[in-house]
């Protein structure tokens, strides 16, 4: 018991050391933004999101308790943005040292028919069952002869890489409604986004389990909350 609270205590230590180094790295940027910024927080704007909103340590804390086999950073903008690239090197290169079971990659070319991976970066758990699996799915070399497939994976496919109870439909239109699906951190009245998922309707008993799971895995970190809102 002694051994399990201390291994509790270590993650909770290096969950807590991205959240605030996170914090910190975008409460910095927003005072006191260079062009390049700038631009990045007109393109948040311009796409509809919110850099409150784009906080990464909750997914990496579910990465890193095997939760999810990976993370990608597509809401971030593409490996080769400035940003992204300090981003990287400031806050998640130096967590992810002390983690070598973590790997960060860049996407070459992976797409659905509702979003482009290509040129995002992407962090595995090598540790998670499904790595193996997972990593097959993506796509990493530049130089490798491309399928005729174009790069095109199912939705299915991305939703297991990610760990999503299921992956989006084919046609976004039809009877089926839509529901955004996010967990949130909350502590002291305040709460955080730390995951938002697309799922239909009519797969609704899905979610339970699977915000179960997480919440029972992550409950000595995380005091996990959901909400649904239809789309």
């Amino acid at each position: 018991t002694n051994l399990m609270a201390q291994d509790d205590a270590r993650v909770r230590d290096r969950i807590d050391a991205l959240r605030q180094s996170e914090e910190k790295w975008w409460n910095q940027n927003i005072s006191l933004p260079n062009s390049e910024f700038s631009d990045f927080l007109n393109f948040l704007q311009e796409n509809g999101m919110k850099s409150s909103s784009l906080r990464y340590w909750g997914e990496l804390a579910f990465l890193l308790l095997r939760l999810k086999p990976c993370v990608t950073l597509s809401e971030m903008c593409l490996a080769s943005h400035p940003t992204a690239q300090r981003f990287v090197n400031e806050i998640l290169k130096p967590w992810l040292s002390f983690h070598p079971e973590l790997q960060l990659k860049i996407v070459h070319r992976v797409r659905t028919k509702h979003y482009d991976f290509s040129n995002h970066f992407i962090i595995f758990n090598v540790n998670h069952p499904l790595y193996l699996q997972v990593s097959a799915i993506w796509e990493f070399d530049a130089e490798k002869e491309f399928e005729a497939d174009g790069g095109f994976r199912s939705e299915d496919q991305i939703a297991l890489t990610l760990d999503y109870p299921c992956g989006l439909p084919d046609s976004l239109e039809g009877r089926d409604e839509m529901l955004e699906v996010a967990y949130f951190h909350e502590e002291g009245g305040k709460k955080s986004l730390l995951m938002s998922f697309g799922i239909p309707e009519s797969k609704i008993g899905q979610i339970r389990a699977h915000f179960d799971r997480y919440k029972q895995v992550s409950s000595p970190f995380i005091n996990l909350k959901l909400a649904m809102t239809k789309t």
